[in-house]
């Protein structure tokens, strides 16, 4: 967003930047676009930018400007370069090494609500576990956290989990739902117990999820301790050991 633009957008005139704007509201009751910007800036920061916006404006030039469909880039006059989407693999890559450095383990998450990956055999299983391995080889990755909400094959990803266990992936973790875990019938149980030997944690999602049965057969509503307790409690009784429950909390 340009200094002439103030109420958000680019004017080519104008060799002034004021902040790169993420989200546009026009039309939803709020004044001006409701710009949500970010802008980079040399030095330190001691006003407020809403009281102070001239102290953060940067130039630049139109040169150092590149477009293409979904990109824009340009290189301040600060020298500072900001470009959408430009956070490179290298850094990236000292990004996890600095993690490490602070002793903190960084794995690679796989799934999610939306999340389609199908290890449904012996072939898909090697592939996965290939990919992953080069990624934990390539980056420095700890290890993977499954968290398919979309069905799961407990054998061929047991087969594809232990693969990357003994390639490198030294954390190894599970983030079910808590209907996938109300037995030891249910698939990502069975992978749990599966993967015993390697596995580093289960993290159930305690935090979504509406009444579900606990270990005494009892029923518990979601935000409890006896909800935790009672459904932990199920997971200790199908098999695994204390150190591979985890009970995720709100900060």
């Amino acid at each position: 967003d340009t200094v002439t633009q103030q109420h958000g957008g680019y004017f080519y005139d104008d060799n002034r930047l004021k902040g790169f704007s993420l989200t546009h509201l026009s039309g939803a009751g709020c004044s001006t676009y409701q710009d949500i910007p970010f802008m980079p800036f040399v030095g330190e920061v001691t006003t407020s930018p809403a009281a102070d916006p001239t102290r953060y404006v940067a130039k630049f030039n139109h040169a150092n400007e590149s477009v293409n469909p979904g990109h824009y880039g340009v290189t301040l006059d600060s020298g500072l370069s900001s470009q959408l989407g430009g956070y490179t693999d290298a850094q990236f890559r000292n990004d996890i090494k600095t993690l490490h450095a602070r002793g903190q383990k960084v794995i690679i998450s796989v799934g999610g609500q939306n999340g389609t990956i199908s290890v449904g055999d012996s072939t898909s299983a090697n592939n996965f576990a290939n990919d992953v391995k080069g990624l934990i080889a390539s980056y420095g990755f700890d290890g993977v956290d499954i968290d398919l909400e979309n069905g799961i094959s407990a054998g061929p990803m047991g087969q594809a989990l232990h693969s990357i266990a003994a390639g490198g992936g030294s954390v190894i973790t599970m983030a079910p739902q808590t209907i996938d875990m109300q037995s030891t019938g249910a698939g990502y149980f069975q992978l749990a117990l599966n993967i015993k030997d390697v596995l580093t944690v289960v993290n159930m999602q305690y935090y979504n999820s509406g009444s579900m049965n606990g270990c005494d057969q009892g029923v518990y509503s979601q935000g409890t301790v006896n909800f935790l307790t009672a459904l932990a409690c199920i997971q200790l009784q199908g098999g695994l050991r204390p150190d591979q429950v985890g009970l995720g909390l709100p900060a």
